[in-house]
């Protein structure tokens, strides 16, 4: 979307059928545009530098919109999404960052999602009325007229009555994000929860709910953390189910707790948080487990993985028992296809392609052949190539004539490339990759071809010759797909194609971080080998 102040511009993939309606509304990107006529357009960053006051804004007003329209657990995991593209991130920077070689190097997740996040932390600090009360300040001192960090601060301080320096110097003016570890442990003797966490350098000053829940008794109590260690006690009659820190994630920070699976099946159950009991599916879905705990903890997915569950929670439990092995896991993820919602429905599909029965297969293809929505049809090519269909190219085939909303389905069905090997794959990987398919296709087929020239070194040859021409593509996301692909490869020969583009023009900063990965991964040619 673009904020023009006439009139907002929108992209063709906004346009999607109703039965997309799960996975492709565009309510929130109609909202943010419409936050950027006020945070934008009537009050403009007086510089780059402060650009997060356009974006941080507008994507912190999707999260308000959505807590409106549906409520706190909507909101909890609108941050959260927007919390995984900033961790995603292989750098960290200040978000008011004064050094830069490209305006376009700002537009990453530290300006939009960190700046959100920032913005709602604020809010915490000072509650709704304040916050609100500072918002107006701003935008009506400033309105039609340019602003700066300093601009906000100076507001929100005469509103709350309270410096903020540390607060804006803490979040805006410092890179990173605090890393947090949380462990618990019951002093029967005392009769109360012990609650330990411990901070990593740098500190920041945090202050985190914790809720201890024991029996049907919850309780919550405040950490105030600003160094390395800060202990909680919470009275309890007996040990706790579970403990949660920060439940709805309104702190931005690693958090590191390993609860076991008994109180992560607790909180799965008994979180009164949709994005807890989603993150416990999440941790479940990770561990380490064996013997009758494995029972316990697929029974405990496949009840969060069923209506009247929240959706998020469906989706998180069902990937969760897509990482599990025996029938019953089988049997709740074949269940999710039927789910209301299309996004639960794919993360089933999703979670069949470690299940090679005939039973998945024939729930996958009627997935891929009669559902109405593109993320579910999507997931299920994907994964029949994956639980190995007879004619997996033949599938794929069929998957491409097939019309979807922003070309997902072929996108899918082209990355399912990556797990067949042999001449005939690499032939349909190369024409998917021509100029003239969808730029979302072209790449995804780039992409593929890097690992069917890893796993299937017979067609070598033929894979590294387009990738190197494809270092030249028109289109930027082609360029690094292909830049991505040769790292994958990690062939020689190929090091000076990569070598002769650094100093060819200046590239966007994820062109430029891709390309130095690659030059790390690739050998030169020309160094001796290391010695035995």
């Amino acid at each position: 979307g673009m904020e023009n102040t006439s009139i907002t511009t929108l992209t063709q993939d906004t346009l999607h059928a109703e039965a997309d309606e799960d996975t492709a509304a565009s309510d929130t990107l109609v909202v943010h545009e419409l936050a950027h006529q006020w945070f934008g357009n009537w009050l403009t960053c007086r510089s780059w530098r402060h650009l997060w006051l356009n974006e941080g804004f507008a994507s912190y007003i999707e999260t308000l919109w959505l807590e409106h329209a549906k409520g706190l657990d909507a909101g909890d995991f609108d941050r959260q999404g927007g919390k995984q593209w900033y961790m995603g991130e292989a750098y960290r920077r200040r978000i008011d960052e004064p050094r830069f070689e490209d305006p376009d190097d700002l537009f990453d997740g530290h300006t939009y999602a960190k700046g959100a996040a920032v913005l709602h932390m604020l809010r915490k600090k000072l509650g709704d009325d304040r916050f609100r009360a500072g918002l107006h300040r701003y935008v009506k001192r400033h309105a039609d007229g340019l602003v700066s960090t300093d601009d906000l601060r100076r507001a929100m301080e005469k509103v709350a009555g309270e410096d903020l320096e540390a607060f804006f110097a803490e979040w805006v003016e410092r890179p990173g994000h605090p890393k947090v570890k949380a462990r618990w442990r019951f002093d029967a003797n005392l009769k109360t929860a012990e609650i330990t966490l411990e901070q990593s350098r740098p500190f920041f000053t945090l202050d985190l709910p914790v809720i201890v829940t024991t029996g049907a008794l919850w309780t919550t109590t405040m950490a105030h953390l600003d160094g390395a260690k800060t202990v909680v006690r919470v009275e309890a009659s007996a040990p706790p189910d579970f403990v949660e820190v920060d439940p709805r994630a309104d702190t931005l920070m690693d958090l590191d707790v390993a609860p076991g699976l008994p109180a992560l099946l607790a909180q799965l159950r008994r979180s009164q948080v949709a994005l807890s009991r989603a993150q416990a599916a999440d941790a479940i879905g990770s561990l380490d487990i064996t013997g009758p705990a494995i029972g316990r903890a697929v029974a405990g997915l496949a009840a969060a993985s069923r209506a009247p569950e929240h959706a998020k929670v469906r989706k998180a439990a069902l990937a969760a028992l897509g990482k599990r092995a025996g029938l019953e896991a089988e049997s709740a993820l074949i269940a999710g296809l039927a789910d209301a919602d299309a996004a639960v429905r794919a993360a089933a599909a999703a979670g069949l392609a470690s299940f090679r029965s005939d039973s998945s297969r024939k729930a996958l293809r009627e997935t891929f052949d009669r559902d109405g929505a593109t993320a579910p049809r999507a997931a299920a090519v994907a994964s029949l190539v994956t639980a190995g269909v007879p004619d997996p190219l033949a599938l794929i085939r069929v998957a491409m004539e097939r019309p979807s909303h922003a070309n997902a389905v072929q996108v899918a069905a082209v990355g399912a490339l990556e797990t067949v090997s042999g001449a005939a794959a690499v032939t349909l990987a190369l024409d998917y990759a021509a100029w003239g398919r969808p730029r979302q296709v072209r790449e995804r087929a780039t992409e593929a071809l890097g690992h069917l020239g890893s796993s299937d070194k017979a067609q070598g040859k033929r894979v590294r010759g387009r990738l190197v021409e494809l270092l030249q593509d028109k289109e930027a996301t082609v360029r690094l797909a292909a830049i991505g692909a040769l790292e994958n490869l990690a062939d020689p020969v190929t090091r000076p194609a990569l070598v002769a583009m650094k100093p060819q023009r200046r590239y966007s900063r994820d062109l430029e971080l891709a390309l130095n990965r690659a030059l790390e991964r690739v050998p030169d040619p020309a160094s001796p080998a290391p010695s035995k």
